[in-house]
């Protein structure tokens, strides 16, 4: 079983496995969503999401690359709890027409106050990373299952972004896996809501790591390797923010966590606390595209 993802709304939780359907546990009836409705092309990614302000279940479904290297993602959209879902279909190419023959990849979804933060991969036909992409979709526009124009940004310098949790106004997100020298950075990348336009990024050195690949990670025995698909890399699929008053960076400062071979660190996203140098470099331009239920 792999690709699992989970989300709770008060007494109902949603889960969501690549592979197999989920256990029926005792005592407990489960009703049972197929990934696949109206998805025949699905493979292999999805995401749960729940967002209390709107009372609202998200569902990401990502879909297999065609023989032109594209694919497509779902996002499902309830507001009753899972009963009904309205659908978003998005090519790579609906957010840039120029991502022809690319595919989605390595998706992670959070929210914050105003909007949906999906980031993903993209890749080519002959499966190289062409770059890394964070769309920003608003939830009020998702909540009612109307089309809207959004915001994105990306890079070519940066593999894999991760957003942190309980954003709220201000969308941090970070990669802590350059395409270029030195390797030991961090970068945290700083969005206001109320900016069209990624507005600035931090760099912090870290200390160096030996790179692991897929497949290179051990743990447990080489039969039964539960880290078998694990890679170098930021640790969770999302990093959470946190606030902590007795910390040198200051009080109410976003925090990030890291974890590298087993040790966490707690890295400040507004002060680049984390034993290193802060970097300011100027904000990107802000990117456009638009979105329709299907």
């Amino acid at each position: 079983m792999m690709g699992s993802s989970a989300a709770q709304n008060g007494k109902s939780a949603f889960s969501a496995e690549t592979g197999l359907p989920p256990a029926q546990p005792t005592g407990v009836s489960w009703q049972y969503l197929n990934s696949f409705d109206g998805f025949a092309d699905f493979c292999c990614n999805q995401v749960m999401l729940y967002n209390s302000a709107y009372n609202m279940l998200l569902w990401y479904r990502q879909g297999m690359s065609n023989a032109s290297g594209v694919n497509r993602f779902l996002l499902s959209v309830s507001t009753d709890g899972g009963d009904t879902f309205c659908t978003y279909q998005t090519f790579p190419t609906n957010t840039n027409a120029s991502w022809t023959n690319q595919w989605w990849d390595y998706p992670r979804l959070q929210v914050g106050a105003d909007y949906l933060y999906i980031t993903s991969n993209l890749f080519n036909a002959a499966n190289h990373w062409t770059r890394t992409v964070m769309l920003r979709w608003p939830l009020d526009k998702l909540a009612a299952c109307s089309g809207f124009g959004y915001n994105f940004t990306s890079t070519t310098t940066w593999f894999t972004w991760a957003p942190v949790q309980n954003a709220d106004h201000t969308m941090y997100f970070a990669s802590n896996n350059p395409t270029s020298s030195p390797y030991n950075r961090l970068r945290i990348w700083t969005w206001r809501e109320d900016s069209a336009a990624v507005n600035s990024n931090t760099t912090l050195t870290i200390p160096a790591w030996a790179y692991t690949n897929r497949g290179q990670a051990v743990c447990g025995s080489s039969t039964n390797n539960w880290a078998a698909r694990g890679r170098s890399g930021i640790d969770r699929r999302s990093l959470p923010a946190a606030h902590d008053e007795r910390h040198p960076a200051g009080p109410h400062r976003p925090w990030l966590v890291v974890e590298c071979e087993g040790r966490v660190r707690f890295c400040s996203a507004t002060r680049g606390w984390c034993g290193g140098v802060r970097k300011h470099v100027e904000p990107v331009a802000g990117c456009a595209g638009t979105a329709d239920p299907v």
